[in-house]
């Protein structure tokens, strides 16, 4: 029989549709012809697949197969002719950015929400094909990268979000919806499945926008298992009062009188506001009115809002601006841990302080000499600056007390100069009046000296001594004195090796009153902000308080080494001692507990030193016997962190500017004082040359004054 033959063949195709050959057709040719036809065909659907696979642009008809010519066959029958097959439709062609005939402005003009859940629908879309074209061209496996990049950008999380993330995710999405990025957040919801919050809690928000006192209350009634029973009493009669003086405010007695018997708790620590607001039912109503009606009354809703994100669960009311605080705080804390951070508070970390962690490097660090004073001619003992940091004292074994105006953090300037005694062996107490006006000094070595207090603005002119200008306090009794911290009052307190004390006002009457205490050796005197407690060290290696008022005295630290010198921060929660063979020992004078050790420094033979300093005066300075360096430690560790080199002789005093966190000065054996200061940006470093402040011009400041003949003739008051 002869068997029809069915070869059609579009002509408009120019041989490039698809042939669709059945089974039994094809075994009807050749071996050569059937396998011709079987390698182009499946040549053209891997090309074909690898293009829809890619994205690209292709022909509604997309598998192109060449079949040969119809030929008569070996038993006269007509060759098989190419039938099409069906179409394969490719996923919709993206329109790119750079792309010819693409429209940026459609794509600028949505939000990156849209087009992310656009692009993830698309995505979803384009598996799914590429997964029904995999099985049709299952014969011809693809070789492009495409698809594996594609198929392994749609991950699937085998576990859930723990805690942590979840918490994260909502902190992320508040941040987001706060900058106004809402159809981003949704996207992020819909993936994550983390809502920013409860919806209960959108509605507690909306009903505090709205003042809608009742509705409050409903929601804290339906927390309550989730909340501790103070914090939802607290919460409830909170929200109840806000709801009996908006009663109040619009005249409505009876609604009042019902919140305060049925909603109002009857629990005895809100006895006594119950029946406060029980008393105003009885007052008149458009008193009431008049009262409540100020907006002063009421209670702002901000601090409201800041109540309830106190007392509810963070789960179900996240606080606003979170990321925002986590991230200031995160900076802060960076800045306490810095270890060269010595400005004072936090600067502004801006936007590249989320990048990076912050970090001061040794520039910020008053590590370079900046100026080298070589006034004195002897050995430099104390070093002190005024409570206002504008003035600078020093002395030491010449008995020469040197007064210098700060210039700035980098200079000092000579302002003047006092010469006490030439039978001195030196002076190693001295003090600053709290309003940096006065100077007291003394010899803690020699009983005979006494106490002198100096006005350092008053010029003195050895011609015409000026009888008053200095006093002279305890000829033959007192060795070390201390000032009370206060502006407006000029009283000195005054101790002898034999544990007297004597309190004087400089500007009323010196006499001490009476004001005496019994003790031991006193070697140290630091007086506190109250005005009548004093802190003294003596001979048995303690730290003793001592109050004028109720005359009392405690001790309150006891040390196994002894006691060369202390001193106390700014806020007096600490003092740091330094011992003779124990180091520098910090402590706390509420708990009586030693804080902190810190070791490098030798102390023996000599007096050295110690004080706060730095931002928050988070550091500690002192000096040291054998190496000539000036060490400094953080007040959280226990090695220095900075090591100042430049003195040729051991270093005896160490102060620190109070104002100028970033400006140290130094004493040495070397007759010489450093200023220490950072460097400026953009400087070049240049060791600076010594240089004397005090040489004779025209200012008659700059003669040394010779007090020891006016103080013969001036009238002694002690």
């Amino acid at each position: 029989m002869k068997r029809s033959t069915a070869a059609s063949h579009d002509p408009a195709s120019n041989g490039n549709s698809v042939t669709n050959f059945s089974l039994s057709r094809l075994f009807q040719l050749s071996a050569t012809e059937r396998q011709g036809v079987t390698t182009r065909r499946s040549l053209r659907l891997q090309q074909a697949y690898e293009r829809l696979v890619a994205g690209g642009e292709s022909p509604s008809v997309t598998v192109p197969i060449n079949s040969p010519e119809p030929h008569a066959s070996s038993d006269g029958n007509e060759s098989l002719a190419s039938s099409a097959t069906p179409n394969i439709s490719p996923p919709p062609v993206k329109v790119r950015r750079m792309q010819v005939g693409g429209n940026p402005a459609a794509l600028n003009n949505r939000s990156v929400g849209d087009r992310l859940k656009e692009k993830q629908k698309d995505l979803q879309s384009h598996v799914t094909t590429t997964e029904g074209s995999s099985s049709t061209a299952a014969a011809a496996p693809s070789t492009s990268t495409t698809t594996v990049a594609l198929n392994s950008s749609v991950t699937t999380r085998d576990k859930p979000l723990s805690d942590r993330q979840r918490n994260t995710v909502r902190v992320i999405s508040q941040y987001l919806r706060e900058i106004g990025m809402t159809n981003t957040v949704e996207t992020l919801t819909d993936e994550s499945g983390c809502r920013e919050e409860d919806p209960l809690a959108t509605q507690f928000r909306e009903a505090l926008e709205k003042s809608d006192w009742g509705t409050i209350v409903e929601i804290v009634d339906q927390l309550k298992d989730q909340i501790k029973e103070s914090s939802y009493m607290t919460l409830r009669v909170t929200f109840l009062e806000e709801l009996l003086k908006t009663h109040f405010s619009s005249g409505d007695l009876i609604a009042a009188l019902a919140v305060l018997q049925k909603e109002y708790p009857r629990h005895p620590d809100f006895l006594d506001r119950r029946k406060h607001y029980g008393s105003m039912l009885a007052a008149d109503a458009d008193y009431l009115k008049s009262n409540f009606a100020d907006s002063i009354v009421m209670t702002q809703k901000s601090d409201l809002l800041d109540l309830a994100e106190d007392l509810f669960p963070p789960t179900f009311l996240l606080p606003k601006g979170r990321l925002g605080n986590i991230i200031d705080q995160a900076f802060k804390t960076q800045v306490q841990t810095c270890r060269l951070h010595i400005n004072k508070g936090f600067p502004a970390h801006g936007s590249n302080g989320i990048l990076r962690d912050h970090k001061c490097n040794t520039l910020h660090f008053p590590n370079r000499t900046s100026q080298i004073i070589s006034d004195h001619e002897a050995e430099v003992w104390v070093l002190k600056f005024s409570p206002n940091g504008q003035y600078l004292a020093s002395t030491g074994k010449s008995g020469l007390i040197y007064i210098f105006k700060v210039l700035n953090d980098r200079k000092l300037a000579y302002y003047n100069r006092y010469m006490l005694s030439d039978e001195l062996d030196g002076i190693n107490c001295l003090s600053w009046s709290g309003d940096s006006n006065f100077i007291a000094c003394g010899s803690a070595g020699n009983s005979h000296f006494g106490i002198f207090l100096i006005d350092i603005h008053r010029i003195v002119d050895v011609e015409f001594p000026v009888q008053d200008h200095i006093i002279r306090l305890g000829v033959e009794k007192f060795t070390v004195a201390d000032f009370f911290p206060s502006p407006r009052q000029h009283r000195i307190v005054c101790a002898d090796q034999k544990g007297n004390f004597t309190v004087h006002d400089v500007d009323h009457d010196l006499s001490d009153k009476g004001n005496d205490f019994e003790g031991l050796r006193v070697n140290g005197l630091y007086c506190l902000k109250d005005g009548r407690t004093v802190l003294a060290s003596d001979t048995l290696f303690r730290i003793r308080s001592y109050n004028f008022e109720n005359m009392t005295d405690l001790t309150l630290i006891e040390e196994a080494h002894p006691i060369v010198s202390f001193t106390l921060d700014s806020p007096e929660e600490r003092c740091l001692i330094t011992t003779k063979s124990g180091g520098i020992r910090m402590w706390c004078l509420e708990t009586r507990t030693l804080i902190q050790t810190f070791f490098g420094s030798v102390h023996a033979d000599i007096v050295v030193n110690a004080c706060f300093g730095g931002a928050n005066e988070e550091y500690i300075a002192s000096g040291s016997e054998g190496n000539n360096r000036v060490m400094i430690w953080k007040r959280d560790e226990k090695y220095p962190v900075k090591y100042l080199d430049g003195h040729n002789g051991s270093i005896n005093a160490i102060a620190w500017n109070p104002h100028f966190k970033n400006m140290l000065v130094s004493g040495s054996d070397d007759h010489t004082i450093r200023v220490w200061s950072s460097v400026p940006p953009g400087s070049t470093f240049v060791e600076p040359v010594p240089e004397i402040l005090s040489r004779v011009d025209e200012d008659p400041r700059d003669s040394p004054v010779d007090c020891e003949p006016y103080l013969r003739h001036a009238s002694v008051k002690y």
